[in-house]
Order: C-alpha cells, then sequence, then structure tokens
C-alpha cells in the first residue's frame, strides 16, 4: 500500500477506495455540470420567452386591426349572399338587414376618426329606419308581429341614440 497522506489514509479507514472516492467526485462533477447547464437553458428559454412576449405586446394592436379588418371582409361577403338570396327570394329583407348592420358596426370599429364614426352611424340609422319600415309594412300585411315592428323601432332609436351622442361629443349637433 502506497502511502499518501492523512486524507488517503482516512479514506481507507472509512473502506474506500481510491476509484471509489474518484468516481464519486466524477458523478458529484457530471451532477452540477448537468444542473448548470439546466439551469443556463432556462435562463435562456426565459429571457427569449420575455423578448417574445415583448414582440408580442408592442404588436398587439395590430393583430386586432388585422381580425377587425378580416371580421369587415368576412361581413362583406355575407352581405352579398344574403342580398343575392333575397333578391332571387330564397331570404328575407330581415337577413339583408342584419347583415349590413354587423358590416356597419365592423366598420365603425375601424373607423379613425370622428367624422368617419359620423358617417357610419348615419349609416345605420337610416338602415335601421329602413327596417322600421319594412317591418311596418309587413305587419300590416301580416306576415311580422307587432313584436317585431317594436324591437325595430327600439332597434332605430338605439342607432339615433348612439349617434346623437357621438355628435355631442365633439359639438357637431347641428350637422
Amino acid at each position: 500500500m502506497q502511502w499518501r497522506g492523512a486524507h488517503t489514509v482516512g479514506r481507507l479507514i472509512m473502506g474506500l477506495k481510491m476509484d471509489q472516492v474518484d468516481s464519486g467526485r466524477f458523478l458529484m462533477k457530471t451532477k452540477i455540470t448537468f444542473l448548470l447547464t439546466a439551469l443556463a437553458i432556462g435562463i435562456g428559454l426565459m429571457a427569449r420567452s420575455s423578448v417574445a412576449d415583448e414582440a408580442e405586446k408592442a404588436n398587439p394592436i395590430q393583430s386586432v386591426e388585422e381580425l377587425l379588418l378580416q371580421r369587415r371582409d368576412t361581413l362583406k361577403q355575407l352581405v352579398e349572399v344574403v342580398t343575392r338570396h333575397h333578391q332571387t327570394g330564397d331570404g328575407g329583407i330581415e337577413e339583408v338587414i342584419r347583415a349590413k348592420a354587423q358590416l356597419l358596426d365592423a366598420e365603425l370599429e375601424l373607423a379613425k376618426d370622428h367624422k368617419g364614426r359620423i358617417a357610419i352611424l348615419q349609416q345605420r340609422f337610416e338602415l335601421m329606419n329602413h327596417q322600421l319600415s319594412a317591418m311596418q309594412t309587413m305587419w300590416k300585411s301580416g306576415h311580422v308581429s307587432q313584436a317585431e315592428v317594436l324591437s325595430a323601432q327600439a332597434e332605430m332609436l338605439e342607432s339615433q341614440i348612439t349617434l346623437a351622442r357621438e355628435m355631442a361629443e365633439n359639438g357637431d349637433q347641428g350637422q
């Protein structure tokens, strides 16, 4: 047996051989290296994720804008389809008016300025007046109930109130 100092003697007393101690150290170093690598990867992923989150936070308006444009374009197609159905007798005027109202609502969300909002709200008010007239005519001929006429009137009044509020916001009441 070779004498390696007090340290070696202590290990020998405990019954450990040098190769077991060295393999234990190697195993410990491997575990520490693995943990440090995992920690570094985790920190890197967190940093990358936070950069991606910042990019998404900087860009949500563009994403919402794109969604609003897609919604408007879809509603334009819907208006075309229900209008064709109505013209061929396959659908009622109510469907056309409902689709046009949805389209105007989508355009209202996309309006960039007060003047554009007023123009859209005026179109919606005129559309609701048209709906009320159509419902009154259909009620007189027995095709719809009085409840449907009253509902149309309530929608027309709601659109008139929204228009009046928008105009009052910027002092446009005389227009």
